[in-house]
C-alpha cells in the first residue's frame, strides 16, 4: 500500500517529462488489494481499503474559517490507514 507522506506534498510541481496532461494530480502505482479469488478472506493484511472506514473522523471548519478539514477523534499508530482519498489536494 501506498502512504502519502507530508513532506511529498509540499511544492508538488507536474514534472514535464509526462507524457500526458496530469494538471498536477499526484503521480503513482494504484493500490492492489487481495480479492474474493486469491483465496484469503476479509482478514488478510493486503485488504485495507475493502473493509472501509475504521476509524472516529469529524469533519471541521478550519480556524481561519475558509476551509474544511479532516481530523481524528482517536489515537492510531504512525502508518495506520485510516481512510480512501478521492479528491483534489490543494496546496495553496
Amino acid at each position: 500500500m501506498y502512504i502519502v507522506k507530508s513532506a511529498q506534498l509540499r511544492g508538488l510541481r507536474m514534472r514535464p517529462n509526462l507524457n500526458h496532461a496530469c494538471k498536477g494530480h499526484l503521480v503513482r502505482k494504484f493500490i492492489k488489494e487481495c480479492w474474493r479469488k486469491c483465496g484469503c478472506d476479509m482478514q488478510c493484511g493486503n485488504r485495507v481499503v475493502q473493509r472501509g472506514l475504521s476509524r472516529k473522523l469529524q469533519v471541521f471548519l478550519t480556524q481561519e474559517g475558509k476551509s474544511w478539514g479532516v481530523r481524528t477523534l482517536e489515537y492510531f499508530p504512525k502508518g495506520s490507514f485510516v481512510s480512501e482519498y478521492a479528491g483534489e489536494i490543494l496546496t495553496n
